[in-house]
C-alpha cells in the first residue's frame, strides 16, 4: 500500500470525485457530498473529517490485505492440485513389477515444489507471465543429419514412383495398388517425422497424432500416387523410338552404312505398291480397353502395342477394334508410330454423346492407311444389349473412302465394325447382332454407287461364330443367317444390284473356318489339352475355339482380286513362333529371325512376360491384287 498524503492537501471541492486515477484516499466514484459531515472550509474546524477519513484509510487497507490472502490461497489451492496431476501422470508411466505396487511418490524434490508454488503464486499475484518450460535443443549436426536423411527418404520415393509411372504403368491392378499404398504410406509418415525433429530445433518427441504431422504425411502420400497413377509418361516417345528402330532394321539391315541415309517411307511403299498393284488388308481386335479394365489383373497394354509395332510394316490397311482412347492416350500414340511405317491416314470411331443413353465410352474401331483417305463416315448401332458394358459403348460402323493411286477405279469403300459382344441369352443376342448387321448393310449400300465398278470391304469382329463346334470347323446356323441378310436386297433404293460377298478367309481354309478366338489343343472329343493364351483371354473364352473375325470382299467387277487362296491367312501374332511349335519358354519379340528390343528403356532384359499372344484375339489378313482386262 502506498503512503497517503495528509488531508489538508486535498482541494475540497464539494463536486470533485475521490477515488479516480491517481487520487487513493476513498473508493472509487466516492464524492464528497455523500460523507454524513458537512465540509467546511479550510480555515475551519476539521477534526472530525480527519478522524473519519484515517477510520475509512484503516478499513480499505484491511480489505486490501484479506483480497491479497485470499489470491493466495486460490493459488496455493492450483498448484497443488497442478502437482497432484503431474505426480498422478507421474505414476502411471512406471512399471508396475508386481500385483502389489507400493504407492509411488513423485521424484522432485521439496525446493522444485516451493520454488514453483512461489513462482506460481507470484505470478498470479502479480499478473507476471509464468517462466517458460525449458527445451533440450539438439545440436546443429543432428538438425543436419535428420534433414539429410529425410530429403534423402523423399528423393529415393520419388525416383521410385516415377519409374513406376513410366515401365509399370500397365500393372494397375489390385495387388499393385494394394503394393504402392503399403510401401509409400509408412515411408512418407517417416520422412515427415524425421524432417520435422530436423526443422523443430529440438531433440523432444514429435506427436505422431498432431495435425501438423497427419496433414504433411497425407499430402505427400497423395504426392506419390498422382506421380504414380495420374502423371502420364512420354508413351508417345516410347512408341516413336520403337518404331524408329524397327523401321531401321526393316530398311537397312545391319548395315551402319547406311544408316545415314533418309527413305520416305510412303515414297518406298508406292514403289513397290506401283511393281505389282498389290496391297494387304489386315483386320485384328487387338484388345486395348479403356486404363483399369482387365481381365485376370493385367493385360499389359503398352507392352503388347510396342511390339505390335513390329509388324505393322508388313500391311498397307490396318483395321483395328477396341483400341480405345477413353483415359488414355495410347491411340495418338500409336497413330503417330504408325507414320515412320507410311500409316499417314487414320479414322477413328468417336463417341456418341447425344443418344438417350449418352455412350461416354469410343467405339475402339480404328482404321490406319497408307493410301490417301479422301472421305470418312459412320453410324452408331441403335439396339445394344443393356445387360453388357456395350449399352455404354459407341459400337457401329466406321466407313473410309480410299484412294488407290494410278487405277480404275480409284476407289476402295472400306467398312470396318464391331459387334455386339455376348453369348447369353443366345437368341437374344443373335437377334441385337442381326439387327446391327441389317443397320451396317443399309449403311454400305448408302454409300455405294448403282455401277457394280467398286471395291467393297467389310471387315472387323462380326462376334458371330462361323463354326459349328469345338473340333468342327464348318458353317453354323448362325453364319448362314449372318450371310444371308448381307446379302439380301436394301429395303430402300441405295442400290439395284445386291452384294455378292466373299469370305476370303474361310476360302482359304478350304471352306472352313479356322479358330480366331479361344485356341487350344482338344482331343477328338472336343476335351481341352492345353490352352495357349492364359494371361489375357478371359475364363470362359479359354478353349472355346471360336471365329469371329472376318474379311469379306465384293470385288463388284473392279479388277481387283484375291489373287489365290494362299494369300488369305490367319495372323497369330505370337510373342515368339517358339510357342507355336511348344520348343521353348523364351519370351521374346523375333522379327525376321532376329530378336527385337522393344522393351522400355530402363526395363529389365530378363523379365518374363506373362502373355505369349499380343490380343486375345488372332488377326486376319487378306491380299488384293488389281487384274488388268485385256
Amino acid at each position: 500500500m502506498k503512503r497517503h498524503r495528509s488531508f489538508n492537501d486535498l482541494e475540497l471541492n464539494p463536486n470533485k470525485t475521490f477515488g479516480s486515477k491517481g487520487n487513493q484516499y476513498f473508493p472509487t466514484g466516492l464524492a464528497i457530498e455523500h460523507l454524513s459531515v458537512p465540509m467546511r472550509h479550510q480555515g475551519g474546524n476539521s477534526q472530525g473529517l480527519r478522524k473519519r477519513a484515517a477510520s475509512m484509510e484503516e478499513s480499505t487497507q484491511r480489505d486490501d490485505e484479506d483480497e491479497a490472502n485470499k489470491l493466495t490461497a486460490k493459488s496455493k489451492t492450483s498448484s497443488n492440485k497442478l502437482l497432484e496431476a503431474i505426480d498422478l501422470l507421474d505414476e502411471e508411466k512406471k512399471p508396475h513389477r508386481g500385483s502389489r505396487q507400493s504407492k509411488i511418490t513423485t521424484s522432485r524434490s521439496p525446493t522444485k515444489d516451493m520454488f514453483f508454488l512461489e513462482r506460481h503464486r507470484t505470478c498470479s499475484v502479480t499478473g507476471e507471465p509464468p517462466t517458460p518450460k525449458r527445451k533440450l535443443t539438439a545440436s546443429p549436426f543432428l538438425r543436419t543429419c535428420c534433414l539429410l536423411l529425410s530429403g534423402c527418404l523423399i528423393l529415393f520415393m520419388t525416383v521410385l514412383a516415377i519409374y513406376l509411372r513410366n515401365y509399370m504403368a500397365a500393372a494397375h491392378s489390385v495387388s499393385f495398388v494394394l503394393a504402392t499404398c503399403l510401401l509409400f504410406g509408412p515411408v512418407s509418415f517417416g520422412a515427415v517425422i524425421i524432417g520435422l525433429h530436423g526443422c523443430c530445433a529440438a531433440n523432444v518427441s514429435i506427436s505422431k497424432t498432431s495435425p501438423k504431422t497427419v496433414r504433411l504425411t497425407v499430402a505427400m502420400f497423395l504426392v506419390f500416387l498422382m506421380i504414380i497413377y495420374i502423371l502420364p509418361f512420354d508413351r508417345q516417345e516410347w512408341y516413336e523410338n520403337t518404331a524408329k528402330r524397327v523401321y531401321n532394321r526393316w530398311m537397312y539391315g545391319n548395315s551402319s552404312e547406311l544408316n545415314n541415309a533418309v527413305i520416305d517411307p510412303q515414297d518406298y511403299f508406292l514403289s513397290k505398291f506401283l511393281e505389282n498393284y498389290k496391297f494387304r488388308i489386315l483386320s485384328y481386335n487387338i484388345f486395348i480397353r479403356p486404363p483399369g479394365v482387365t481381365s485376370n489383373g493385367n493385360d499389359y497394354k503398352d507392352e503388347r502395342l510396342v511390339r505390335f509395332l513390329s509388324h505393322m510394316m508388313h500391311y498397307d490397311i490396318i483395321c483395328l477394334q477396341e483400341l480405345f482412347t477413353l483415359g488414355s492416350d495410347r491411340w495418338q500414340a500409336l497413330t503417330k508410330a504408325a507414320r515412320i511405317f507410311g500409316f499417314y491416314y487414320e479414322a477413328h470411331l468417336q463417341r456418341n454423346l447425344f443418344s438417350w443413353l449418352p455412350k461416354i465410352v469410343d467405339g475402339g474401331v480404328t482404321i490406319l492407311s497408307k493410301f490417301p483417305i479422301v472421305a470418312t463416315d459412320s453410324i452408331f448401332f441403335k439396339r445394344s444389349s443393356y445387360s453388357t458394358i456395350d449399352c455404354i459403348v459407341a459400337k457401329g460402323v466406321l466407313y473410309a473412302k480410299v484412294e488407290l493411286p494410278f487405277m480404275e477405279p480409284r476407289y476402295l469403300h472400306l467398312f470396318s465394325t464391331h459387334l455386339q459382344a455376348g453369348d447369353e441369352p443366345l437368341e437374344e443376342m443373335m437377334r441385337i447382332k442381326l439387327n446391327q448387321l441389317e443397320q451396317a448393310r443399309e449403311f454400305i449400300y448408302s454409300k455405294l454407287n448403282s455401277e457394280r465398278k467398286e471395291l467393297v470391304v467389310f471387315c472387323g469382329d462380326l462376334n458371330v461364330n462361323g463354326r459349328t463346334s469345338v473340333v468342327d470347323g464348318r458353317d453354323s446356323q448362325e453364319y448362314f443367317k449372318m450371310m444371308q441378310l448381307l446379302s439380301a436386297s436394301p429395303s430402300s433404293e441405295y442400290s439395284k444390284i445386291p452384294l455378292s460377298w466373299k469370305d476370303v478367309i474361310r476360302d482359304s481354309y478350304q471352306g472352313m473356318h479356322p479358330v480366331t478366338v479361344g485356341d487350344a489343343d482338344v482331343d477328338e472329343h472336343g476335351h481341352l489339352l492345353r490352352t495357349w493364351e492364359l494371361q489375357l483371354a478371359s475364363k470362359g473364352d479359354r478353349g472355346c475355339r471360336k471365329r469371329l473375325d472376318y474379311i469379306l470382299f465384293d470385288p463388284r467387277n473392279s479388277g481387283l482380286d484375291v489373287p489365290h487362296k494362299n494369300s488369305s491367312k490367319v495372323e497369330t501374332f505370337f510373342v515368339s513362333e517358339l510357342y507355336r511349335n511348344k520348343e521353348s519358354s523364351i519370351q521374346t519379340t523375333t522379327f525376321e529371325g532376329q530378336e527385337l528390343d522393344v522393351k522400355r528403356p530402363d526395363m529389365d532384359s530378363n523379365r518374363q512376360l506373362a502373355f505369349v499372344q499380343l490380343s486375345d484375339h488372332y488377326g486376319v489378313s487378306s491380299s488384293l491384287e488389281y487384274i488388268q482386262s485385256s
